[in-house]
C-alpha cells in the first residue's frame, strides 16, 4: 500500500506496527505525493510480518538492482510504473524472507525478470550492461532478389519483426 504525504503517524519497526490516517477522498489521495510503502501478511496461526519502506529507500533499491533505471532512459518498468514495481518489491521482500513458499513459488521468484535459456540457465537482462529494451531494437530489412533465392514450394520467408514477435510470444505468452 502506498502511504501518502500526511498519512503516516508512526511506524514501529520493532513491533511492526503502523499508525496512519488515510486520506478519505479517493481523488485527493490519488493525487497526493507518495512518501512510502507498507506491506504485511498474517497466517491463520497468527504469525504476522510487516514492513514499511520510505520512497527514498525504494528509490535506492531500484537504483541498486536496475541498471536500466540507473541510466534513466525511460524504458524500465521502474520508470513507467514506479508504484507498481514498489508494490511488487514489498511483497517479494516479505514473501521471500518470511513466507512459506511452494516449489513453484520459489521458482517463480527466482525467475522473475530473467530470460531463461534453452539449457535452463537464467540471464537477468535488466541488470546486464548489454541489455537493450525491445522498443530500442532496430531490425534491418534486407532486399531479397527472387532469382538468387532457393526456397521450397510451400516455404515462406518471414521478416525479422515477425520472428521477434514469435519469440516474445513464446517467452511471455
Amino acid at each position: 500500500m502506498a502511504i501518502k504525504e500526511g498519512e503516516l503517524v508512526s511506524f514501529n519497526p520493532l513491533e511492526e506496527e503502523i499508525e496512519v490516517n488515510l486520506i478519505q477522498d479517493e481523488r485527493e489521495r490519488e493525487e497526493a505525493k507518495t512518501i512510502g510503502y507498507y506491506a504485511m501478511f498474517e497466517y491463520l496461526n497468527g504469525f504476522k510480518k510487516a514492513m514499511y519502506w520510505s520512497r527514498e529507500k525504494m528509490e535506492s533499491h531500484a537504483l541498486k538492482y536496475s541498471k536500466g533505471y540507473q541510466a534513466k532512459k525511460g524504458y524500465t518498468f521502474w520508470e513507467k510504473d514506479f508504484d507498481g514495481m514498489a508494490y511488487k518489491t514489498m511483497l517479494r521482500q516479505l514473501i521471500s524472507k518470511w513466507g512459506i513458499m511452494s516449489i513453484d513459488m520459489q521458482t517463480a521468484l527466482d525467475s522473475d525478470m530473467a530470460v531463461i535459456n534453452d539449457d535452463g540457465t537464467k540471464n537477468y537482462v535488466e541488470n546486464s550492461d548489454d541489455f537493450i529494451p525491445e522498443e530500442k531494437v532496430v531490425y534491418a530489412e534486407a532486399e531479397v532478389k527472387e532469382d538468387n533465392v532457393e526456397k521450397a514450394p510451400d516455404e515462406e520467408i518471414t521478416s525479422n519483426e515477425e520472428n521477434a514477435d514469435d519469440i516474445s510470444k513464446a517467452l511471455f505468452g
